[in-house]
C-alpha cells in the first residue's frame, strides 16, 4: 500500500498477566516490521454472537486454551460447537472456524478406533486448517501435576506429558 502502515484488530483478555505480555512483545516487533496492531482489550472471557460462515471475523486474539483429555478437536473445531444466539452461546468454537469437510473428518475420526486411520483422518483436518489459516500457536503452556507422594503410588506421571494427561492410567494408582 505504497509504504503505508497495516493496521490489525488484535483482540486479548485484558485480566489476563501471560496474555497482554505477550501481545506487547508481539505489537513492537510487528511494528518494525509494518505492521500497526491496535489493542482491542476485554475483560474476562470474550462471548458474542460468532454467527455461522463465513468465519468470525477477529484478525488476532491472544488467548489461552484448555484442553481436555479427550484426543478430539470436534468440540473445540466442529462447525456445531461455533458459540451463537441460537444455541445460547454454548459452544468451545470460539475462532468460528467453518468448515465443512474439516468437520465432515472430525466427527469420521471420533468414530475411528483404528490409530493409524484416524492418524489420517485428522492429518487431512489439520491440512485444512493450515490452508484456512485459522491460528498459529505461538506457545505451550505446560500443565503441572502434582500429587502427595506420600499417599498415593503407581505410575503416577507416566502419561504426564502426552495428550491423554496425567490421569490416563488412574486405575493403576493405589493408596501407599
Amino acid at each position: 500500500m505504497k509504504g503505508k502502515t497495516l493496521e490489525v484488530r488484535y483482540f486479548t483478555n485484558s485480566s489476563s498477566v501471560l496474555e497482554t505480555t505477550t501481545q506487547q512483545m508481539i505489537i513492537e516487533r510487528a511494528l518494525a516490521t509494518g505492521f500497526r496492531l491496535k489493542v482491542v482489550s476485554f475483560e474476562g472471557v470474550f462471548f458474542g454472537d460468532l454467527g455461522a460462515c463465513p468465519r468470525f471475523h477477529m484478525a488476532i486474539t491472544g488467548c489461552a486454551l484448555v484442553l481436555n483429555p479427550d484426543p478430539s478437536i470436534t468440540a473445540r473445531l466442529g462447525f456445531g460447537s461455533i458459540p451463537t444466539l441460537a444455541n445460547q452461546y454454548v459452544g468451545m468454537n470460539q475462532i468460528g472456524w467453518c468448515n465443512q469437510e474439516a468437520d465432515r473428518l472430525m466427527k469420521e475420526s471420533d468414530r475411528e478406533l483404528d490409530p493409524a486411520k484416524r492418524l489420517a483422518l485428522l492429518d487431512r483436518v489439520y491440512e485444512l486448517e493450515a490452508n484456512d489459516m485459522i491460528g498459529l500457536p505461538l506457545f505451550v503452556v505446560p500443565a503441572t501435576v502434582g500429587w502427595r507422594t506420600d499417599m498415593i503410588a503407581g505410575p503416577i506421571g507416566e502419561w504426564n506429558s502426552s495428550p491423554y494427561s496425567a490421569f490416563f492410567n488412574m486405575n493403576e494408582w493405589h493408596l501407599r
